[in-house]
């Protein structure tokens, strides 16, 4: 059986299944001791993309909008984004979603949002929560997305683009996750080892709910490192792309993404290298292939962002069911 704690109010334990094989989704994995199969979302991915998206339009301060329920991804997702938040040293805001009742906002939700600093960069903890806050907004005469921006998670499409300013937001792969639960259950009636699992999360999907439009100059910049970042090209090929001075291309790129041109290139060059290294290659090959200057610099840049070194991480992530 597979068992999917989303909006439970009741929290299923192995007890209640009897003898039944059974598998979790979308329950806190730290809550299980290892002998319970589960798949997961990845809180701490989800909050970094959404702070990253946020973060770039330079905010007096950031939000996180959670749940109605205290549920576990809920919590998750809330204390990985206040510490992200915090690390930048930026002012951080909590509220718990007011449950919706008759499909009417609630009052309580307009008054916060009024009340915040703005502009505010709001992470709401799934696409309901972050349509009913632009809902809010609009209705209380605050600005979506000069005001407040909003980034939810699931990128449910029919909701997010009915919303009354289309909602950005972080998608997993829902497939996927179903398909690690499957395999989970299978091995699990067959007597073979299980694992935890961890559902992938897919780029964001930016709409008007975020979206700052970028600098042309910009624009070509990122288009650029997308496309040669593994050609071991530096931050002078950048600026070159740009075509304006140094301090200038730095300059726009800092306002428009919300970091340097050297931290865009290094953070595409890594998310191919964690690719790389799922699929078993070893740590130098991938080194040459992600266009980092020596093993050398990519062990570093690697433990700099995830706290592991590639052998560590490889060692780690093998846990989690492909």
């Amino acid at each position: 059986m597979i068992v999917d704690d989303a909006e439970q109010t009741h929290v299923f334990q192995v007890a209640d299944f009897g003898r039944l094989p059974l598998v979790y989704s979308n329950r806190n994995m730290s809550s299980l001791d290892g002998s319970t199969p589960c798949v997961g979302s990845d809180s701490y991915a989800i909050a970094e993309i959404a702070f990253r998206e946020l973060f770039s339009r330079d905010c007096a301060a950031y939000a996180y909008l959670e749940w109605f329920l205290p549920t576990s991804w809920s919590v998750e997702r809330g204390e990985a984004f206040e510490r992200l938040v915090r690390s930048a040293d930026s002012r951080f805001f909590r509220h718990r979603m007011p449950e919706v009742k008759d499909g009417a906002p609630p009052a309580e939700l307009s008054e916060w949002l009024v009340g915040l600093p703005k502009p505010c960069g709001i992470f709401a903890v799934n696409d309901r929560v972050g349509c009913c806050a632009v809902s809010s907004a609009v209705k209380a005469g605050v600005s979506v997305p000069h005001d407040v921006a909003v980034v939810g998670v699931d990128n449910e499409v029919r909701q997010c683009e009915a919303s009354p300013v289309p909602l950005t937001s972080i998608p997993q792969d829902n497939e996927g996750g179903g398909w690690m639960a499957a395999q989970l259950l299978d091995d699990l009636m067959a007597g073979r080892p299980v694992r935890l699992a961890q559902m992938r999360v897919l780029d964001i999907v930016r709409r008007a709910s975020s979206h700052c439009p970028l600098d042309r100059r910009v624009e070509r910049a990122v288009e650029f490192i997308r496309n040669h970042a593994f050609e071991r090209i530096g931050t002078d090929d950048v600026v070159a792309v740009m075509g304006c001075s140094r301090s200038l291309a730095y300059l726009l790129f800092k306002k428009m993404t919300g970091h340097s041109i050297l931290h865009e290139l290094h953070s595409v060059r890594l998310t191919k290298a964690k690719e790389l290294l799922r699929s078993g290659m070893p740590s130098g090959v991938v080194s040459d292939m992600c266009g980092f200057a020596s093993p050398v610099d990519f062990r570093r840049r690697f433990k700099m962002q995830t706290g592991m070194t590639p052998k560590q991480w490889a060692l780690a992530d093998s846990c989690i069911v492909k």
